[in-house]
Order: structure tokens, then sequence, then C-alpha cells
């Protein structure tokens, strides 16, 4: 079960928001008092035992009607484990039938009821403001359902038993049965069942699995008491090692997940408790110096000192207690090992972390690198930051922010979609702050979204003959909504007079706009990059095999009549046109034919990897440093 998005209704300043959790991690930006907190709070309310309270409520504005509905969605979608547990639990309260044997129908459709179970992708976890509840729930079930076969429930307060599995046992307010285990001297208390009765059944079932899988939810909140202590008294800690939460997760870091059985075996051993706090220090020091670079001359230190364990912070110069380091440094050790610890040791999969001010107190170099980290604990965790900090804003990939604004005393929140120069400067904006005080000095503008994941995923390792393409690293990368919004954004570049280059597909549209191109940068094309080969679009460069997988999974669902032997792509070019000629032969309207391969082409690059891509590519990437370096005989460099 998958955490999808937020509904957030007439909560606190909040009237009527959504938070999408595509990607994982998402950080509120904008200027204090924004109702960025809010949002966190609203958030939070996926943790059963948050309470709701009066407060909760949104003020009605003098010039509004009072509002009819308050409330927190959370909504999740079901993968196939849901699905299977889903039905089994169903199948457990359907006596005599199989679920594929329970026939209904939708309008004029025959189905079976084990499909229409399919047919549910979503579950909800909804807050109720209004009457401060919680509950798991799901959508509404379509009012064309209905059932196609008889089954039987029990008359309200009619007891009776009924065979199962040739053996007599008593029948179960809310569970179906067929015809042929109830006996018929039984039969008169029994009632044919109705399409409410199977459909109480199913919420009953969903809600079961929604309840049992909601993911835990952590607040993230500094405070001193959260500090790794001087002092831990040793037989308190292995009475209790969450008494002392760092110094358990070191030992955690350290493959030891039972400190107490730890401390136990290490005393048997000569210089064992020792060598001990030494491993165990020493697998935290690793950690912070993997996540915080620029502090490799800092060591984490445990020491057995009388009845307590001694812990210390060495630099070069000293050593010191944690609790007399700056606040920033105190601040960002503690998330390690409170939290990112926690996520290392795996404890906190599919978690919702939910953090305030994550920055405060840190160097503008720490602030990346804490932000990083949370990029990496995003991708087995659900990550939601609230930030005033500049640094905090992920140049690479702008989608991840959420702009927070308030006007008369209501909060909104909008999503940054376009990962461009443009949006880029307004969530700088946003902050009190402006884009081209950081802008590169040469950038790269890519004609669309996966044209800069291809170019993104495939810097992430180049092949050793390949080398050459490591100097575009050094590159600043946007990219626009098409050939058609390259004239809104290149002026920025220009305004600020920076250099760039714009690498657009090879099809018409893309030469077109080349050659009304009026910027000072220049501009590329992918079929102008292949010594030749007339390379079309960033599909091109995706091998053979995962496109065809990926058009296998989408066509499974929009277009079963899809035959998988008559689908060949090419390893060259035209592999887009190859798949549309497939589809062609059972879609014959083109709308719905782009609708297929736009998914197909979201399924391929929402998981990207390198092995998914071509040796040509890195090829292309080359010829694109030659044309940025100017020594291209083809094309000249961008200019100053």
């Amino acid at each position: 079960m998958q955490l999808r998005r937020v509904h957030i209704r007439n909560f606190r300043s909040v009237e009527n928001a959504t938070v999408e959790f595509t990607p994982r991690f998402r950080t509120l930006v904008g200027k204090n008092e924004a109702g960025k907190s809010n949002i966190l709070e609203a958030l939070r309310h996926l943790d059963e035992s948050h309470i709701l309270t009066k407060d909760d409520l949104r003020e009605v504005r003098q010039d509004e009607t009072p509002y009819t509905e308050a409330f927190i969605r959370f909504v999740f979608t079901l993968d196939q484990s849901d699905t299977v547990a889903i039905a089994e639990r169903l199948q457990s309260l359907v006596h005599g039938r199989k679920l594929s044997d329970v026939a209904m129908l939708d309008g004029s459709t025959d189905l079976s009821l084990a499909e229409i179970v399919r047919r549910i992708r979503e579950g909800l976890f909804q807050a109720i403001l209004l009457s401060r509840t919680k509950q798991a729930t799901h959508w509404k079930l379509s009012d064309s359902l209905a059932m196609n076969c008889e089954l039987f429930a029990l008359v309200d307060g009619a007891k009776a038993h009924v065979l199962i599995e040739n053996a007599q046992v008593s029948a179960i307010p809310g569970s179906l049965y067929d015809i042929s285990v109830v006996p018929e001297a039984a039969r008169t208390s029994f009632r044919t069942a109705t399409f409410l009765d199977l459909s109480k059944m199913i919420s009953k079932a969903v809600t079961e699995r929604v309840s049992g899988s909601l993911p835990d939810v952590v607040f993230w909140q500094y405070s001193d008491d959260m500090v790794l202590p001087g002092k831990v008294d040793i037989a308190e800690f292995a009475a209790d090692p969450q008494s002392c939460e760092p110094l358990r997760q070191m030992f955690t870091l350290a493959g030891e997940e039972d400190p107490a059985e730890a401390i136990d075996a290490s005393r048997a051993r000569s210089n064992g408790f020792r060598n001990l706090l030494n491993r165990v220090a020493a697998q935290s020091t690793k950690h912070i110096r993997e996540v915080w670079p620029e502090y490799q001359g800092i060591e984490l230190s445990l020491a057995e000192n009388g009845s307590s364990i001694e812990a210390t912070i060495r630099d070069v110069h000293n050593v010191y207690d944690l609790s007399r380091r700056s606040d920033g440094f105190k601040r960002f050790v503690t998330f390690l090992l409170m939290i990112s610890a926690s996520v290392r040791n795996e404890e906190m999969d599919g978690a919702l972390l939910l953090i305030d001010d994550p920055d405060l107190g840190l160097h503008p170099s720490g602030v990346r690198y804490l932000r990083d980290e949370l990029m990496k604990i995003a991708e087995t965790s659900y990550v939601v930051c609230a930030s005033h900090s500049v640094f905090m804003i992920d140049r690479e990939h702008i989608e991840r922010h959420l702009l927070v604004k308030k006007a008369d005393e209501t909060t909104t929140v909008s999503e940054a979609n376009g990962d461009n120069i443009v949006d880029e400067e307004i969530l700088y904006n946003a902050l009190g702050a402006s884009v081209f005080e950081i802008l590169r000095a040469r950038n790269l503008v890519f004609e669309g979204r996966r044209d800069r994941v291809l170019f993104q995923t495939a810097l992430s390792r180049v092949p050793k003959e390949f080398a050459a393409a490591k100097a575009l690293k050094e590159f600043g990368t946007c990219y626009v909504r098409g050939i058609k919004d390259v004239p809104r954004v290149t002026p920025l570049l220009d305004l600020a007079g920076r250099r760039y280059l714009v690498v657009s597909d090879g099809d018409g549209p893309a030469r077109e706009g080349q050659r009304s191109f009026k910027g000072d940068g220049a501009w590329v094309r992918y079929d102008e990059l292949g010594d030749g080969t007339e390379w079309q679009t960033a599909e091109d460069f995706i091998v053979s095999a995962v496109l065809v997988a990926a058009s296998m999974r989408v066509a499974a669902e929009d277009v079963p009549a899809a035959d998988a032997a008559m689908l060949a792509i090419p390893e060259g070019p035209g592999k887009l046109s190859a798949i549309d000629k497939w589809l062609q032969l059972v879609e014959k309207d083109r709308g719905k034919r782009k609708a297929v391969l736009s998914r197909i082409k979201e399924e391929v690059f929402q998981s990207l990897k390198t092995s998914h891509i071509s040796q040509e590519y890195y090829g292309v990437l080359v010829q694109l440093v030659n044309v940025a370096e100017g020594t291209s005989t083809n094309h000249q460099p961008p200019t100053s």
C-alpha cells in the first residue's frame, strides 16, 4: 500500500489543498506565517493516536457560508499484495462458493466478484474534523453494480448451523452462504442476500487491510533532550535501551540489535566491552562522515567510565561533550543518530517523516547535505519538510517543491510542476531571494522532463570509454514544456548573461523551433549528435527490452487486445513509431493511442536505471560536450 496523495479541507488556515506524494519527498516553501506548519500538522493526523481538537477547524470568513465538511483524507494505492489480502479476507466471509464464481453485473456487463476486488485500486484513511473521528474507508462502489447470483445471509437475530467442509458450524452474521452449505431444515433462518450485504463485506475487507497497513508517522522536532548525553548509565541502558534512543541506534548501526545481549556477551571477553564500544562508535562516525563530508575530522567516541558509558566528540584539537557543540552541529548529528540511523537500520521503511525547519543553525553546505540525506530517506519512506532556506531548494528536481502562500488568512498550496528556470525563480521569490544569484555559468535547456531524467540518470554512472561526458556534470540543467516553451525560458538566461545550449528532439517541430530561435544560446537536436544516426526522441536511447516490458504492462490494462507477439521495437531510432504502429493494430483512435504512449513513457522514465540506457546515448553526450566546448565542426558553442 503506497501513500499517493492527501486532500485537506477546512483544516486551520487551509481551505482546500492537495499534497501529492509523487515524488515521495516534498519541500514546503514559503515565507513565515504562510501556513507550512499547518500542512505538516494536517499530515500528522495519519497517526491514529494524534488527537483532533475543535481548534483544528478553519475559522469561517465573514463573507462565506458556513461549511458542512472538513476532513483530511489520505489516499493510498493498493498493490497486488493488498488485493490478494482483501480477496482472501472476503473469501473467508463467502462460504460455499469461490469469489470467481460469484456472478455480478456492471450494467449489462458480466463479471465476477473477484474481478470487482481487482478493480479496487485505492484505500482511504480519513480524519473527520467536525466529529473529531478517524476511520479507514474506500471510494463508493459503482451504482451500476449488482449481484447476478443467489447467496444467503442469516436473518437478524436468528441462529443456525451450516455445513462447511462436512462439519456443522454456526452461521455468522455478516457472512454470505451458498445454498449448498445451508441444510434444508435451517433455510427459514436465512434470507436472500442483497448487494448491500455484499458491499458491506467488501468494505469490511478493504478497511481492515487499510487500517492494518497504515504507515508510521514520525514528527521530528529537535530538542536538547534528544542529544546524545555525555554519560549513560550502563545498567539502565541495558535494562531499557530505548531510555537513550541515540545510543540504541548507534548499537543497531553496528549490527547489535539487542544492546543488553551485546553488552553481556562482551563482558565475557578480555577487553570485550571496550572493543564493542569502539566498534559501535566507529560505525556511527562512518555514518556521520558519509552524510556530512565536511566533517571528516570528527570522531564519535564511547568509553567505559565506572558504571557509565562516556560519549564524546573528538576533533583534531580537543574532546567535547556533544552538548557543548554549536546548535546547528547538535541538530544535524542528533538527526543523523535518531532519524537517519533509524532509516539505515530499516526501522522506518514506508514511514511518513515530517520535519519543520530542519535546517536551523546549519551552514549552507550543511543544509545541502541534510537535503540530500532527506532525498535518500525518501527512497524507502515519505518525507515532507518545511523550510525558509534557499539552500533546501533542489535545483535539479524543482517538482519536489510545494509553494505555500497565505492571502486573507487562507493558505494555498501549489505544485512547482515544471522543472524550469521560471518555476525555480518563483520558488526563490517565495523565500525573498532570486535564482539569478546562483545560476551556473553554463546551462543545458532540455525540451522535456524525460530528456532531463535520461541525462541525469546517464551521468550518474558513465562508462570509462565515454569519460569525456563527465564534463557535463558542471553544467546547470533545466527543462521546458515542449518546443513552444523555449522562447519563454531562454530570455531569463539571456538576461542573466549565462551561456546555454538548447537540446531538443530531432522531429519536425524541433527543426522549426530551431530555425526560428532568436536567443543568445545555441540549439542542437538529437539527430545532429549521432554521427549520422537519425535519433529522434529520448525513447530512442532506451534499451528495446525495457520498452517492450513497459508496453506490455500498460497494454495489459489499457489495450488488452494488443498482441505481444506483434510488437517489434528496433534497437536504433524510431522506437515510439514502432510502438504506435503496434497499437494501431487494435486501437484506431489517435487520441487514445497518444494517451497509452504517454503512460508507457512514464512507466519507463519513472524508474529509469543506467542499465536501461543504450551505449549510443553516451556517444551523444560526448558529442554534446564537443558542441558546448566549441570543438564540434557542425555547431557553434553558446555565446557569452
